[in-house]
């Protein structure tokens, strides 16, 4: 078993060699290609190579917002027995496939006291020294009196420690010459190092020191670099021999919630294939006086302290405001309670507990329209017509027909969305359904239906699942960032059904019309500059314009600044959205688990795919690394879905 002082030992083993390990940081248009140019840099197969991700970079949208992979690589640590080895007998795998070799070095160091050599053993099939290199290096750096053979016996010895061999004659020219950077931040200290010629003297941990204490340099000297600098020089490059203790500012305080943001889902299907919408629950429950969320306090910070001896002072955390919303107050300066029972929302960052509007029949003339700050379950239908809007979650037992209903929160209508044109159904969160027909439906999140989407527009920024036996997408166009999944995507009919995975609709739709404005922007500004530098061309032949003319150079001044600024506007907008497109890196997949059939359009990412013949059986599509649309092996619904509650007592 493993004790806390062999855990502690081990810990300090391994930050020690991270410290000794040789790094560089490479750029590559994929994590493959920058590992590519590791292995040049630090002259090692790839297999003895570790990395971390700086910046993971992204291949950008449309060709817009495509930035490079940045690694630090790392020679991978040496095939030394771990804790978890030597007490367990066992490392679990984690060396496995490593294969260290690296050949063997000497050093020949001349000092006030004579020449002396260290030789050092080469690591596992790795070349040994040969003596003949190290008597010609002898030769090559002046060195007398040496015995040849006391030389040949310390190199098959190999005990990796100095031992004096003979003596030089001392050529001060020749000496090893040192020159010491220090970072502006005053963070760093690096020597650089030119090799000693004939009869020159090796540096000493004494002159680098001197040379340290000559720059002032009086904190987080690196004595284990620079001894290990001693036994195997490294000349021609910086070399790390100070570093500052970076400064720890303390975190901000804040809020720990003790309920759920966010729900998964988990739907239950009946025997024949129905989803049963009054079994499932949307909402956290609250009662009066729970706790909602803990107020963690602001850290302390640690200061750092340069090279210099110099402190740098750190900040502590700030207190942060908690934002309270509706029925909810603090306790004890630490944690929010609930003032009554209902249901917990997070609304603009507010933790806020509301009630909720029961409409105990339909949506329709005595009513009117609904617009609530909570949320609202209607107990009928919601008739043609009419708007329901609510801050929060709306739910309908019954079934909504030609009406706009947006939500905040999540939308669920347990009997279905019977649409027609200029039906509109938006929540911040998801939409549940029995089936959707011809309607535009927007999700902030899920679009999740039992019976099927018929000929209607939806965009999810997740997923659209179609889950249930007869669950079908016959014709429309849908959008989902991750997936679109359904029992059957089109009809024999080939009626136009568009799907497209890959990105989030809301972001793309917003990348559109910003292309659309700049290009109207781009062309104008090109007609205004031309037009500018027509009569500037005039001016400068005749000298002057006419006073018409003057007055148009004017205004063709002005225009072209409001359009180069407009210009600059929405192309840092434009690349802005590219960017955070890219980066959502979402793997979209479509999914079929009985048929699809001829005339779908498929679109992963920008890859388009019309399917030409019929599946007659399970399949998803996915985009290859080459950037084709692909099928492989239907991937069922990965995620479970279940639904908060709502067993609150209903207020008007």
């Amino acid at each position: 078993m493993v004790s806390v002082e062999d855990f502690r030992e081990y810990m300090k083993d391994q930050l020690r060699i991270d410290r000794e390990r040789k790094s560089v940081q490479v750029v590559g248009s994929s994590i493959d290609d920058a590992l590519l140019s590791a292995t040049v840099e630090l002259g090692l197969p790839k297999h003895r190579l570790e990395y971390e991700v700086l910046d993971p970079g992204s291949k950008g949208f449309f060709g817009v917002g495509k930035r490079d992979c940045i690694l630090i690589v790392y020679q991978r640590e040496t095939g030394k027995s771990s804790i978890l080895g030597d007490i367990n007998g066992d490392d679990f795998g984690l060396n496995d496939d490593i294969l260290v070799n690296e050949d063997g070095y000497f050093t020949i160091n001349l000092t006030d006291e004579g020449a002396f050599l260290l030789v050092h053993d080469p690591v596992g099939t790795g070349n040994k020294v040969n003596s003949s290199d190290v008597l010609e290096t002898l030769i090559t750096r002046g060195v007398e009196n040496y015995d040849k053979n006391q030389v040949i016996e310390i190199v098959e010895k190999s005990k990796g420690e100095f031992v004096k061999i003979g003596t030089f004659e001392h050529l001060s020219a020749n000496d090893a010459s040192l020159d010491i950077t220090i970072s502006d931040d005053e963070m760093v200290v690096e020597m650089y190092v030119i090799a000693p010629g004939y009869g020159g003297m090796n540096l000493s941990v004494e002159k680098i020191m001197e040379a340290l204490e000559v720059g002032g340099v009086e904190f987080g000297i690196r004595i284990d670099n620079i001894e290990d600098f001693i036994k195997k020089p490294v000349y021609n490059e910086n070399y790390v021999i100070a570093e500052g203790q970076p400064v720890k500012n303390g975190e901000d305080s804040k809020l720990i919630y003790s309920f759920k943001q966010t729900g998964d889902i988990d739907l239950k299907q009946d025997k024949d294939g129905r989803i049963n919408f009054k079994e499932l629950n949307r909402f956290t429950n609250v009662v009066e006086g729970q706790p909602l969320a803990t107020i963690k306090p602001p850290g302390v910070g640690v200061d750092g302290k340069t090279v210099f001896g110099r402190y740098i002072p750190a900040t502590d955390g700030k207190v942060v405001e908690v934002k309270l919303g509706k029925n909810v107050s603090i306790v004890n300066d630490k944690t929010v309670v609930a003032d009554v029972s209902g249901q917990v929302l997070l609304i603009n960052g507010k933790i806020t507990v509301e009630t909720i509007l029961v409409i105990d029949g339909d949506v329709n003339v005595e009513t009117g329209n609904i617009n609530s700050l909570g949320s609202v379950v209607i107990e009928g239908n919601v008739e043609d017509g009419f708007t329901v809007n609510a801050q929060a979650n709306i739910e309908v037992n019954g079934y909504v027909g030609k009406s706009t209903l947006t939500s905040g929160g999540d939308i669920i209508v347990k009997q279905g969305i019977n649409g027609g044109s200029g039906t509109e159904i938006s929540a911040g969160g998801s939409v549940w359904s029995s089936f959707i027909t011809n309607s535009k439906v927007e999700s902030g999140d899920r679009v999740i239906v039992s019976d099927g989407i018929v000929n209607s527009h939806v965009d999810a920024a997740k997923k659209i699942l179609c889950k249930g036996k007869r669950a079908k997408i016959v014709g429309g166009h849908l959008r989902a960032a991750q997936e679109i999944n359904a029992a059957v995507i089109g009809t024999s009919g080939g009626t136009e059904t568009l799907v497209e995975v890959g990105f989030d609709p809301k972001t793309k739709a917003e990348i559109e019309d910003l292309t659309s404005q700049l290009k109207i922007v781009t062309n104008r500004l090109d007609e205004v500059n031309k037009n500018l530098h027509s009569l500037v061309r005039i001016k400068k032949q005749n000298s002057e314009l006419s006073e018409e003319k003057e007055n148009f150079l004017k205004q063709l001044k002005s225009e072209h600044n409001k359009l180069t600024n407009q210009k600059r506007n929405l192309t840092d907008e434009l690349s802005d959205k590219s960017v955070y497109l890219s980066s959502l890196s979402s793997e979209g997949i479509v999914g079929a688990s009985k048929e699809v059939f001829p005339g779908v359009v498929i679109m992963v990412e920008d890859k388009t795919y019309e399917v030409k013949n019929l599946y007659k059986k399970s399949v998803s599509f996915v985009l290859d690394p080459e950037g084709f649309i692909i099928t492989k092996d239907y991937v069922e619904i990965q995620e479970d879905i279940e639904r908060r509650s709502i067993n609150v007592n209903k207020t008007s």
